[in-house]
């Protein structure tokens, strides 16, 4: 039996609009629940059997496709949001209560899965604990983070998901399951049975079963709680260096032929000052490398390190802490323009184009497009520094003189790095990774953004970001590309699971609202497909259920052979988002081909026309010849 509560407590809507964070998604929704508990949870899932409705639990809406919309019924997480301690209090098994002693360094804390990545970092805080790895940002909810993949930048260290030893699921029929790994139990049944509300709820072991569900996609049901493997409060320094792309491209190219890794391009980067405190200088914890897609001639390569710093002296009074080293809680700049700064400052870009001697278009195309500016501006005075900065760069296209935005967006990566870059950055683990909370929910701007991740002992990606390199300069967009390493993961559909050590992600990304971001996004995610990349499951994701097969072959069986066991084979966590993927039970039919196309033959047609712009660039703008008669020798492989 179910235990639901006998009275519903939270919030019900009915027949609303809703919108994802990036505003891709947007659509009607029947129900609207806000639970208030988790025996609430259980009467809304238990009620929506029961009517034979369709659910969705969604937390921030921070994934940029419809992963988390439902049009039936919606059930939003946002006040399931507290630590938990019954269980890691008092139903452990004796090998993990020892964890929980002072000095180990490998603690578990439950929390209510609602709650954002700020609001897990805050409560880990309030206790000196620390998540082991972090994304870029902080504002997504913590069940949404871990069934899409995100995942950090931590070299040796795997996407969030693996750190979950425990999970609280409800499912059809207001279902109450507690999962864990059979090879890795944490607590003791009799003990657990105890502190578990709902006394008809089940204790799982499967390790195949917890693997699936670990990035579920909300298609097991909706995660009421989380058991996460932290770490003690830790501080990180960051530095960061500029250096030639084709240096940098060439020593990460030579770390993979060679078998050598990072090995290469680690062996030449500068020492950090001492302001860095960093520990084991020549091995940072972290690396990303970052291109500003409209300045691809250098980039900035930044390492994250443990720091040196002494522990807390809390025999003092008041205590002597750690200081922190150029972090602060500041707005982003184009968010204190906002619009009306944007519009200025266009305004006087635009003038500045008169002064420059290889621009010769008379004045009045720039009159005209200030004139168009002013209009959009006068229709639209809501729109935020985003919209009106795209709109300016479009201004510039339309002019052909993109080289004179050129300097204002290299003079604002500038300014990103201003403090990594000279006496570098120190503080409390959180903040270094993911900054703080208020920065995580700006509104003034959006981008578009696609992020592949690839087996990182592989050609593929720097085939990839070849080609991206190449591409990006006659594309009108405006953003960045980055490329982080990490430990890979045994999430069965993570975008991780590779059988090396590590995997890379390549982030590119595209202030929204720009002229080619659509078509700049499809073929990213088309030439990653064609280099083995795994586009983020969170992000820009397209694909249907052919490019899923590709991409993950025997672990998509794996993962829909669990999901049928689990559920029956129950539809009612289906969603359009799981239905194109053929994310669904063992007996759904997959959709056979890519884009409307076999799949082979895109991928064969994609892997030549890469090929082909690897040897020359330049090559696919030349003229062609007419074809010759007689046999065509083959190109050489993309890898």
């Amino acid at each position: 039996m179910s235990c639901p509560s006998e009275t519903y407590s939270g919030l019900e809507t009915s027949n609303i609009s809703w919108t994802n964070w990036s505003g891709r998604i947007t659509g009607p929704v029947a129900t609207f629940s806000t639970p208030n508990s988790l025996p609430d949870l259980v009467n809304i899932v238990e009620r929506a059997t029961m009517a034979g409705r369709k659910v969705h639990a969604v937390g921030s809406g921070w994934a940029f496709e419809n992963i988390a919309y439902s049009p039936d019924w919606m059930v939003s997480m946002v006040r399931l949001k507290n630590p938990l301690m019954a269980v890691v209090d008092s139903a452990l098994n004796a090998e993990w209560a020892a964890h929980q002693m002072p000095g180990s360094d490998d603690v578990l804390f439950e929390i209510e899965a609602g709650a954002s990545v700020a609001d897990v970092n805050d409560a880990l805080a309030a206790v000196g604990l620390g998540m082991p790895t972090l994304g870029g940002a902080n504002g997504q909810g913590l069940a949404g983070a871990i069934s899409t993949g995100t995942h950090g930048g931590d070299i040796a260290t795997p996407p969030i998901a693996h750190f979950v030893v425990a999970m609280h699921v409800v499912t059809v029929g207001g279902r109450e399951v507690w999962l864990e790994r059979a090879s890795q139990p944490i607590t003791d049944d009799g003990a657990l049975a105890s502190v578990l509300t709902c006394p008809d709820a089940e204790i799982l072991r499967d390790d195949a079963l917890f693997d699936a569900m670990l990035i579920g996609f909300g298609r097991f049901g909706i995660i009421y709680s989380y058991v996460l493997r932290v770490k003690r409060a830790y501080r990180l320094g960051e530095w960061t260096v500029q250096l030639p792309r084709t240096l940098v491209t060439t020593l990460l190219r030579q770390g993979v032929t060679n078998g050598t890794f990072l090995m290469p391009l680690l062996g030449v980067l500068p020492d950090p000052p001492p302001t860095v405190m960093a520990s084991d200088v020549k091995n940072p914890r972290g690396l990303e490398v970052v291109f500003d897609t409209q300045h691809l001639d250098s980039c900035w390569v930044k390492r994250r390190w443990l720091t040196t710093e002494p522990p807390p002296d809390f025999s003092t009074s008041p205590p002597t802490l750690p200081s922190d080293l150029n972090i602060a809680n500041s707005p982003n700049q184009l968010c204190q323009m906002g619009a009306a700064g944007v519009y200025a400052a266009g305004l006087a870009a635009l003038d500045a184009l008169l002064l420059i001697p290889w621009w010769n278009l008379v004045p009045i195309v720039v009159i005209t497009e200030q004139g168009a500016l002013s209009v959009a501006y006068s229709q639209n005075p809501q729109m935020t520094a985003g919209e009106m900065l795209a709109r300016v760069l479009k201004a510039f296209w339309d002019l052909q003189a993109q080289a004179g935005f050129g300097p204002l967006i290299a003079q604002q990566f500038q300014q990103a790095y201003q403090f990594s870059t000279a006496a570098g950055i120190r503080g409390e683990s959180s903040v270094v990774l993911s900054g703080f909370r208020e920065q995580s929910l700006q509104n003034c701007f959006r981008a578009d953004s696609i992020e592949p991740i690839f087996d990182a002992h592989a050609i593929g990606y720097l085939n990839f970001l070849d080609v991206v390199v190449a591409m990006a300069p006659s594309v009108k967009q405006a953003g960045y590309i980055s490329l982080r390493w990490s430990g890979t993961t045994m999430a069965t559909m993570s975008m991780h699971n590779y059988p090396s050590a590590n995997a890379v992600a390549i982030e590119v990304t595209s202030l929204k609202g720009l002229p080619d971001n659509a078509t700049w996004m499809a073929t990213l995610e088309s030439v990653a497909i064609s280099c083995s990349g795994r586009p983020h499951w969170g992000q820009i994701n397209t694909l249907n259920a052919a490019t899923v097969a590709l991409l993950y072959g025997p672990n998509l069986n794996k993962w829909t052979a669990a999901l049928t066991a689990f559920t029956g084979g129950s539809a009612m966590f289906s969603s359009a988002y799981t239905m194109q993927r053929g994310l669904e039970p063992s007996n759904a039919t997959a959709v056979p081909t890519l884009f409307g196309t076999p799949a082979g033959g895109i991928l064969a047609a994609l892997n030549a026309a890469i090929s082909l712009l690897l040897d020359d660039p330049d090559e696919i703008r030349k003229p062609k010849p007419p074809p010759r008669p007689g046999p065509i020798p083959p190109r050489k492989p993309l890898s």
